[in-house]
């Protein structure tokens, strides 16, 4: 019976990793072909995906509106939904949109690094070996990915950097905000109410219902898919695949993500990368794969 968990387990994580990865590609394919933008993208995907959560926690007894009864527990949310969730998932599509989806996911995928950075100035405790290699292998594959190994250029353009930066400083939020609201909430409580209230506020601020789209039956189907399969279901997966074989190698597993982001960009999408590129995002895999690995401390003659 543990076998078959455990093997339950990873197969929901694949199936979570691969679905995000699809999810980049189905969102360059609409920004491309349909007229749509990262604009309209996030705003259905935040507003219709928190919507389900919302209606799920509903119909499961649970109290909506309990997180708002203190002030505190109002900002926090209110941060994660704009400085975390929405910033990281407008970020994505922008890159994605400027570059495509295997780039946008390795320029997000830079967000652990940040974090381990920001950690370490704050404790002021020297990371261990594996980070620190990490830290390294992750600077040179991104610097490789950003400029095919040509210092004096940029092999993206700057719009997809910037995005992409965003992306990662909106995931940093997105992974450390919610921690203390997390203690006494559900987490499809809180991802509900923040998407949601983030992607309601993105429409009311940039209106982006007010930008022409070609509605046609694949752009529908793109929009549902992304908002369904691209978002809701491989978010619940994922949770439930992690909450079986541990954060830790759920984490290790979703390193699949951008490799399979990066084989359907080339063999659905008409990408092309250069033996350069490949290196730079098969060292950043590389990195989070040490990143999550057992720690070795460095020596210190302090």
């Amino acid at each position: 019976m543990d076998i078959r968990n455990n093997v339950k387990g990873i197969l929901l994580v694949i199936i979570s990793t691969i679905l995000w990865a699809l999810n980049g590609n189905v969102g360059s394919y609409l920004f491309k072909y349909k007229g749509v933008t990262p604009d309209h993208l996030t705003m259905f995907r935040l507003i219709f995906a928190g919507l389900i959560l919302l209606i799920y926690e509903y119909y499961s007894n649970n109290d909506l509106f309990d997180i708002f009864q203190e002030k505190s527990n109002s900002l926090r949310l209110i941060y994660f939904a704009f400085c975390g969730l929405l910033a990281m998932q407008y970020g994505y599509f922008a890159a994605v949109k400027y570059s495509n989806a295997a780039t946008a996911t390795i320029l997000q995928s830079m967000a652990p690094f940040i974090i381990v950075i920001i950690t370490s100035i704050i404790q002021k405790k020297i990371p261990s070996k594996n980070i620190t290699f990490a830290l390294v292998f992750a600077l040179i594959g991104a610097f490789l990915l950003i400029t095919h190994g040509n210092i004096d250029q940029l092999a993206i353009t700057k719009l997809a950097l910037i995005f992409g930066l965003l992306a990662a400083i909106g995931s940093v939020g997105y992974n450390l905000a919610p921690i203390s609201l997390q203690k006494r909430y559900s987490t499809t409580l809180i991802m509900g109410w923040a998407m949601f209230i983030s992607g309601v506020g993105f429409m009311v601020v940039f209106r982006p219902l007010n930008i022409p789209i070609v509605i046609t039956v694949r752009t529908i189907l793109g929009i549902f898919f992304v908002v369904t399969f691209g978002t809701l279901f491989p978010f619940l997966f994922y949770l439930m695949g992690s909450k079986i074989i541990g954060a830790q190698r759920a984490s290790i597993l979703s390193l699949i993500e951008p490799v399979a982001a990066t084989i359907i960009a080339v063999l659905f999408m008409g990408e092309k990368f250069k033996k350069v590129d490949y290196i730079g995002i098969g060292l950043v895999v590389f990195a989070l794969f040490l990143l999550n690995g057992p720690e070795k401390k460095l020596e210190s003659n302090s």
